[in-house]
């Protein structure tokens, strides 16, 4: 029997996490997805038959330190899979905003997941460019 895990998903609202998502909770893993909204509508459109009961969703700003630490306090992560981040345009239009979230917010994802000792995996989608 594979381990259940307690992962946490940031960028809960975005393209990668709709994908993931679902699979993790049809393997039987905790899952709590986070950010800045409650919005299911990408998470609907990838799997439209996904049962997201058993989803836990806590909107957070990750480029707040204190409710980043919070959130990791409640969920306990032993893995967190970290896509939240804003894309280019989003970065133009607003750069210090850019800078929170891309910077700030990482680095308080690196803190939770060294302060819960739990995996962190980073990824991008669109957004990442060689």
């Amino acid at each position: 029997m594979p381990v259940r895990k307690n992962i946490l998903v940031t960028g809960a609202s975005g393209f990668l996490a709709a994908w993931v998502i679902p699979r993790l909770l049809a393997r039987g893993h905790m899952v709590t997805a986070t950010d800045i909204s409650h919005d299911l509508r990408r998470l609907d459109q990838a799997d439209p038959e996904a049962d997201h009961r058993s989803l836990r969703w806590q909107v957070c700003d990750i480029s707040d330190a204190t409710a980043v630490a919070k959130l990791a306090k409640v969920v306990a992560p032993s893995c967190i899979l970290h896509f939240a981040a804003l894309q280019i345009p989003a970065c133009k239009a607003n750069p210090a905003l850019g800078a929170r979230v891309n910077v700030s917010g990482h680095i308080h994802m690196l803190d939770a997941a060294r302060t819960h000792d739990a995996r962190l995996v980073y990824t991008s989608s669109v957004a990442a460019k060689p």
